[in-house]
């Protein structure tokens, strides 16, 4: 009834026709269309991601509350967009009463299904979880948290992958060509960041004959990933001393 493909097609035209194009790894990209192309440089300095969000928020309360008439028929469809955009929020953060690692982690994971890895979107995530916390807070050191690999090789590759997206210049401005935020190479030291890499819990579902039972050990599956995982983290440690890696549990 609303033609919900066309308002699509027409909204991933007008994106690149009215928002700010981005440059990411070479490419041009566009964060998020309500993002003008007009935007001033001051607004790239900081949470760059939601200026659109904002200022659509923004934007609409102003002609609310100067009681623009132009803008009446728009209310109704305005709030049903602060109550599906509340909707999301409490299915991304975790808003309930329960309590646990379980259901942490189950908030948690369900992000990483709108952040693809070395998206622009994750990379923007990285960046602005970093430098943003690091300029409003007075902290002495900042812990990123990784996954571990089974291969020294594909290990090495994600702590580049993550230490490129911390960098200054991982996402640029095309129209204003500038970086954000702007400043100078990002240091892993001098920033006092690091690295934690701990081992994913997983419930073990295998269902072992009476005869497996006398043989194999519970969670033996898991237990010979993370056998490969602790021999590519040892390898690294030995091959690229230049990383503090800290192991956790």
């Amino acid at each position: 009834m609303l033609n919900i493909h066309r308002i699509s097609d027409n909204i991933e035209v007008l994106r690149y026709d009215v928002g700010h194009q981005f440059e990411y790894k070479g490419n041009a990209e566009v964060i998020d269309y309500a993002v003008p192309k007009n935007i001033h440089p001051y607004n790239l300095e900081k949470s760059y991601v939601f200026y659109g969000e904002r200022k659509l928020l923004y934007d609409c309360f102003k002609l609310i509350y100067a009681g623009n008439k132009d803008f009446q028929p728009y209310i109704h469809l305005f709030h049903a967009y602060l109550l599906i955009k509340a909707q999301f929020r409490a299915e991304l953060i975790q808003v309930n009463d329960k309590v646990g690692f379980g259901n942490f982690s189950m908030y948690q994971d369900r992000k990483e299904f709108f952040l693809p890895d070395n998206s622009i979107y994750h990379t923007a995530f990285l960046n602005l979880a970093v430098h943003d916390t690091k300029s409003h807070s007075e902290i002495s050191s900042f812990e990123l948290r990784i996954a571990p690999k089974d291969d020294v090789i594909k290990l090495k590759s994600s702590l580049e992958g993550y230490k490129e997206a911390l960098h200054d210049q991982a996402i640029l401005s095309k129209q204003l060509n500038q970086s954000l935020p702007a400043g100078k190479t990002f240091d892993l030291k001098e920033h006092k960041v690091f690295y934690t890499i701990h081992y994913i819990k997983r419930e073990d579902t295998k269902e072992y004959s009476d005869l497996s039972q006398e043989v194999l050990c519970r969670h033996h599956d898991l237990r010979l990933e993370v056998k490969k995982q602790s021999i590519a983290i040892s390898q690294l440690r030995k091959a690229i001393p230049k990383f503090l890696i800290l192991l956790k549990e």
